[in-house]
């Protein structure tokens, strides 16, 4: 049968299991019942298995019909199955099974349009959108002969795809044709009505007699002679309720009823009971729309016609309808000056001569705001500022970053115009709206300004290197169109005075942030913590949490674990009181990354990920602030040594950024690169060089040949291949990645200090001690002088050189690089893993001068027991254990599971193996 494999029997052929439902495995025609969907007026939906076409299907079965209305049943679905529209539910199949009619039909995942609008609270556009592609479904529907005579917001679907579909079209009927009975429940007239949709229900059990004859203009509409009234109260038309004829506009007037509803959060009309609001509708009586619902009045006057109590003041069709509604005047506006833009040169000389002089309408002056802040002018000087570095990426950095900051300010011309129209020319929204978006596009503005003048004024190498992604992590320009979020923050007192110290303060901060952003730590660092009391004496939340942000990621930064922490935990509880998630959300994700990965306690960090999501979901963050969420989870369990669901949440934090079209390229490729690294520490070395292939390939066309990223990609390559044993490889690519580097942020960055260190291991690993220790005392000194005589990475080349003095028979010397490696390192806290390596390079020394080694040994076995990590580094913990131990009886069993060890771990651990060996031999005679 395919993949729904089930046990299968055949159903009864009349009568049997009429109230009971179909258990899995029951036959109907052809198709195989998997589980029950769901029921309606009209019967029961399965999930069904059709083998002939290896699909599962939805089966609607319908029982107790008399052969009358049976026949005309299956002649309505076969018209319906003719009809094929995007925006339908497509019926495949109809037939009959004994005493059931059943229809096969397109089985679509996804959510009721209702359901849909209240999980997701979308903005009125993306809502209308939906109604209007849902729409379609029945203009398409009416074109067939057919009235939906149903139509609701649970008769629609937002499918899994994205594609809106209508559904259930049990009560559709033909044009001309005679009345279908069907049997429902009654209701009360006197029901109380609810917000939400109630079932199809029978107003009246009678059968009227008569029709109306219709108006002769309106004869090419479909037409259904009333005999049993059915529908749902609330949505029905009142020709619904009255005996005669209905038509497609009967349609209409429920897909208004609907739109309203979800657009205006309310139902149209007056009364609390069914009969009351029957009444309502019958006369027209409206409910006044709801104070501050942000749907614009031309949406509600298309609406209203559509509500008309009398057909014939409806629209003619719901082609008319959809086309009033997608006529939106400021899209409109925009169209024509799309099309403006497009008329032939000559025609643009024509109006620039004629509105010489002109002063732009009232909201067309967005590029005016941008004057000074990214126009020619100052690309210009960027460009000049650029060369003047001597970077020798400078040139291709400028021309891409030109093209990143022309998206940026576009986008903010965009929202500028769209927010001005949206008050001033349609009237669609509030002045209070309008001040509140406007106020977050200046500090959008301003935080461009900040970043611009940063790199147009003498940047460095280092700024140059960090232009392009500085750019996108500046905050979405699309916040300021979210009006929950903008609404939702601790209004900006009245008071003059303390508006302009805001405004002077938050000034400050976006060249506190562009300090960040293009890696000038320490500076940044000294004014955060200035304007943190600034923030804390004028005492307005937002603002407080704002600069708490910021100081904490440049602590982070600045490798001020424990100080980011404390600036962090305070900035979480300012967020929730000044009610901006977004600011939550990032706090969060910050303090997870300082306590779950720089800190190492990894089991804090889980859960503070967790309280990010959380904040991240509640605000509807995009996909790109959920994609670094996870990759900051990814992070955090590999750090724990956990490297399979490290690598599952890089993977999911990987498929987010791929399919986002606004997700930059290097979003992208930084997880992927995390990914290399999980694949690395895990030992799949090969996996990992793929993924590190596949990262330079991308950084190089997205940053350029000589850019410093692309020498990071070089270099962890060269990891990789050390990892591996090839050392002439490894060698080849951190000398690449060493001369990119120097050529690219001189000879004292920081990044050249790692490939010096880089290069320095290897060399040690191949004998050339003299190499070696140049290259590790070069790296030493750059660490020194960009990062402090403090900062946790010091330890690193610490203790290779540690380790160097130790192979040379210098213990002293060894023990103090090592000791000060390990003071660096316990600021993390006592189970940080890389202690190992510090408590190892100790030990070692130690037993080179016959001191005492068990208690640093002991420590580091445990840390590497606990926390998965490198092989061969846990066989050389136990060996050390072994040596120190000896003679006790524990040595000679770690030293046999260290050989083990060193014998797996790969060809870098050969020479180690041979030294187990030896001693093994040695200890035993």
């Amino acid at each position: 049968m395919g993949p729904e494999d089930v046990d299968t029997k055949s159903i009864a052929p009349r009568g049997a299991e009429r109230q009971g439902e179909l258990e899995r495995g029951t036959f109907i025609g052809r198709y195989v019942i998997l589980d029950r969907l769901g029921a309606g007026g009209m019967g029961i939906v399965y999930r069904a298995y059709d083998p002939d076409l290896d699909r599962r299907v939805a089966l609607k079965l319908v029982r107790d019909l008399s052969d009358d209305t049976t026949a005309r049943l299956i002649r309505e679905a076969k018209a319906l199955a003719k009809v094929s529209h995007p925006n339908i539910v497509q019926i495949f199949d109809v037939g009959v099974f004994g005493d059931t009619v059943f229809i096969a039909m397109e089985l679509v995942e996804g959510r009721t349009l209702a359901d849909w609008r209240r999980e997701t609270e979308p903005t009125w556009r993306p809502l209308l959108a939906h109604l209007i592609e849902a729409g379609r479904g029945l203009a398409a529907a009416h074109a067939a002969g057919l009235v939906h005579r149903d139509f609701k917001p649970q008769n629609v679907i937002v499918g899994a795809d994205g594609r809106v579909r209508v559904l259930d079209f049990g009560l559709a009927r033909q044009a001309g044709e005679a009345p279908l009975e069907l049997a429902v429940s009654p209701s009360s007239a006197d029901e109380s009505l609810d917000i939400h949709s109630a079932p199809t229900q029978q107003l009246s059990p009678g059968t009227f007699e008569g029709t109306t004859q219709p108006e002769d203009d309106d004869r090419a509409l479909p037409r259904l002679v009333l005999s049993r009234i059915t529908g749902t109260p609330v949505y029905m038309a009142p020709e619904q309720r009255r005996p005669g004829t209905i038509d497609a506009r009967a349609d209409q007037f429920a897909f208004a009823v609907t739109s309203w509803e979800l657009l205006l959060r309310d139902r149209p009309f007056e009364g609390h009971n069914a009969k009351l609001y029957a009444v309502a509708a019958a006369k027209g009586k409206f409910r006044a729309p709801p104070a501050g619902n942000p749907t614009p009045t031309w949406v509600r006057r298309v609406l209203l016609r559509a509500l008309a109590a009398q057909p014939s003041d409806r629209y003619r069709s719901m082609d008319d309808v959809l086309a009033a509604l997608a006529a939106d005047p400021a899209r409109r506006r925009r169209n024509l000056a799309a099309i403006g833009l497009g008329v032939v040169a000559l025609g643009a000389i024509v109006v620039a001569i004629a509105t010489r002089g002109r002063a732009p309408g009232p909201c067309e002056d967005a590029a005016t705001h941008l004057v000074g802040v990214w126009d020619p002018s100052v690309a210009a000087k960027l460009d000049t500022a650029f060369a003047a570095t001597g970077a020798s990426f400078a040139a291709e950095t400028a021309g891409k970053l030109h093209v990143a900051l022309d998206r940026r300010a576009d986008a903010w011309k965009a929202m500028h115009t769209e927010a001005c129209r949206a008050t001033r020319v349609s009237g669609e929204q509030s002045t209070e709206l309008l001040d509140l978006r406007m106020g977050c596009l200046a500090r959008r503005r301003d935080e461009l300004a900040a970043l611009v003048a940063q790199l147009v004024a003498a940047p460095d190498a280092a700024r140059v290197a960090a232009s392009i992604e500085a750019v996108g992590q500046l905050p979405a320009i699309a916040a300021c169109a979210d009006r929950e979020a903008l609404t939702a923050v601790v209004p900006i007192p009245t008071d003059p005075t303390k508006r302009t110290a805001i405004d002077a303060a938050r000034t400050e901060l976006s060249t506190i942030h562009a300090l960040l952003l293009t890696g000038q730590w320490p500076a940044g660092r000294a004014r955060a913590e200035a304007l943190q009391a600034r923030a804390a004496a004028i005492d307005w939340a937002p603002l407080v949490a704002e600069v708490g942000l910021v100081r904490g990621q440049l602590e982070r930064h600045a490798g001020s674990f424990a100080t980011a922490e404390v600036v962090l935990t305070e900035t979480v509880k300012a967020a929730a009181r000044a009610h901006v998630d977004d600011v939550a959300t990032s706090a969060w994700s910050e303090l997870a990354w300082v306590v779950g990965y720089e800190l190492s306690r990894p089991l804090e960090g889980l859960a503070y990920v967790s309280a990010a999501e959380a904040a991240a979901l509640r605000t509807d963050a995009s996909p790109i602030e959920l994609a670094n969420i996870a990759h900051t989870r990814a992070l955090i369990w590999s750090t724990k040594g956990d490297q399979a669901a490290a690598l599952r949440e890089a993977e999911r934090a990987l498929a987010i950024v791929e399919h986002v079209p606004d997700a930059g390229e290097l979003e992208a490729v930084d997880v992927l690169n995390t990914i290399a690294m999980i694949e690395s520490t895990e030992g799949n070395y090969g996996k990992a060089e793929h993924a590190h292939r596949q990262v330079l390939a991308r950084r190089r066309a997205a940053l350029g040949e000589g850019h410093p990223k692309v020498a990071d990609s070089i270099d962890n390559l060269g990891v990789v291949m050390f990892h591996q044993g090839k050392y002439d490889e490894a060698r080849r690519d951190y000398e690449q990645a060493l001369a990119l580097r120097l050529a690219a942020l001189g000879p004292d960055a920081r990044d050249v200090g790692t490939s010096h260190n880089n290069l320095g291991g290897l060399l040690m690993e191949t004998g050339d001690d003299a190499g070696a220790a140049k290259h590790l005392e070069a790296a030493l000194r750059i660490y020194e002088a960009t990062l402090g005589h403090d900062h946790g990475d010091l330890a690193i080349p610490l203790s290779n050189l540690g380790e160097l003095a130790t192979r040379r028979g210098d213990f002293a010397k060894a023990i103090a690089y090592c000791e000060r490696a390990l003071g660096l390192d316990q600021v993390s806290g006592p189970d940080d893993p890389k202690l190992a390596y510090d408590l190892v390079c100790v030990g070692e020394a130690r037993l080179g001068l016959h001191q005492p080694a068990r208690d640093v040994f002991e420590r580091a076995l445990a840390l590497r027991e606990a926390n998965e990590g490198d092989l061969g580094e846990l066989a050389r913990t136990r060996f050390g254990l072994a040596r120190a131990l000896w003679p006790d009886a524990r040595a000679r069993p770690l030293a046999i599971a260290a050989r083990d060890g060193f014998a797996t771990a790969g060809d870098a651990w050969k020479p180690r193996l041979a030294e187990a060996i030896a001693w093994l031999r040695t200890t035993a005679r």
